[in-house]
């Protein structure tokens, strides 16, 4: 059921990329206030469309957010930035309603062709369901969609689905074995740090302690000592994690976990030029191998990479790779078979006082590393 859904989230995700493609939108007020879109004779609910923007709102949340919490601190204010005259939240509607608009082209297309849905897909429908319902839940409550609307979501982006597969069945799938090789590994990074914190018991609790400022010499002596503790570390089999937590010397140094590591042949170096980075020295290790492996970062410290290969052609990660590139090739074989299709359903129109009304506002997503404003 993961995998089937995890097809339809592909699927969902190939019509943001191809917004560009449902050309000729026609906006209008529209006589019909409950009207979003209207498409080929069919009146497509303010409810329907608010499903797919909040469903697309609620997956950006939830896949992007560790990187939305590094860099923009919470939902709220990613959603309120942007580029041009538009918010990340404009955009987002935007991708939504072109995203409504292939799942439509698609079906009809599916009508068109004769495929429908069969006894295990209606099966595997219901699980979909249960899970979208239970996940969902405030995607759903948002929008305000009843329950037949809810299937029809589920049951439509199936069968959209499903065309997406027959039009992109004829690929290739063989592949170049060396260029599917994959090595994987674990490994940390170590540098010293050029001062730390100290406080006394004569220190109030307020007080930030004394700031000791190290020795340049004693930074190398110290980065050294990490090191040598992390290769035995690794003889001995401990987690990286563990060594880590564990190091009693944590304050002369900092440790960054770099675990799992999958290299690939976009890390091969031109014979002659220099590594810059772990994972091109870790695509030319072999099974087995423990090394140190030392480089100058931009701000001019050493930085020592502990790296332990784990299997230098990994068939886990090669199946992985497989997988990416069957992907893609069906990726492009779908953009240019999705482009003849939205030539030939080019005609919608899209009622802006009711999708202009439709916003993202609050987060749908709990984080963990950030607060939903609740």
């Amino acid at each position: 059921m993961k995998n089937y859904f995890k097809k339809i989230a592909a699927l969902l995700l190939a019509a943001l990329l191809l917004a560009g493609l449902s050309a000729c939108v026609e906006s209008g007020d529209g006589n019909d206030s409950q009207t979003a879109v209207s498409f080929q004779g069919e009146k497509i609910s303010a409810e329907e469309a608010k499903l797919y923007v909040y469903t697309t709102q609620y997956d950006t949340e939830k896949l992007s957010e560790v990187m939305i919490a590094m860099y923009y601190g919470s939902y709220e204010s990613f959603w309120g930035l942007g580029y041009g005259e538009k918010t990340y939240a404009d955009y987002a509607v935007d991708n939504a309603i072109a995203r409504l608009l292939q799942t439509k082209i698609l079906v009809k297309k599916a009508k068109a062709d004769g495929v429908s849905l069969d006894a295990e897909d209606e099966q595997k429908i219901q699980e979909a369901l249960t899970s979208f319902r239970e996940e969902y839940h405030k995607v759903i409550e948002k929008a305000g969609a009843s329950d037949a609307l809810t299937e029809s979501f589920i049951r439509e982006n199936a069968l959209a689905n499903k065309e997406y597969l027959e039009l992109t069945k004829n690929i290739d799938t063989t592949f170049d074995d060396a260029a599917m090789r994959r090595v994987s590994g674990e490994g940390l990074s170590v540098y010293a740090k050029d001062s730390y914190t100290e406080k006394t018991d004569e220190d109030d609790e307020d007080s930030e302690g004394e700031t000791i400022d190290i020795p340049e010499a004693e930074q190398d002596a110290n980065r050294e000592a990490a090191v040598m503790y992390f290769m035995d570390g690794f003889l001995e089999e401990i987690p990286v994690q563990d060594m880590i937590d564990d190091y009693e010397d944590a304050k002369f140094v900092t440790m960054v976990n770099v675990t799992p590591i999958s290299a690939s042949p976009e890390n091969a170096v031109e014979e002659g030029k220099e590594m810059e980075n772990y994972l091109q020295k870790m695509w030319t290790m072999k099974t087995g191998d423990l090394e140190k492996f030392e480089i100058t970062n931009s701000s001019g410290k050493k930085v020592d990479y502990i790296l332990h290969c784990l299997n230098d052609d990994d068939p886990e990660l090669r199946k992985q790779a497989e997988e990416e590139e069957l992907a893609s090739r069906r990726k492009t074989k779908f953009e240019e078979e999705y482009a003849k299709l939205a030539k030939k359903y080019k005609r919608y129109h899209v009622y802006e006082k009711v999708v202009g009304n439709i916003k993202i506002t609050e987060p749908l997503y709990e984080s963990q590393y950030m607060s939903t404003g609740e």
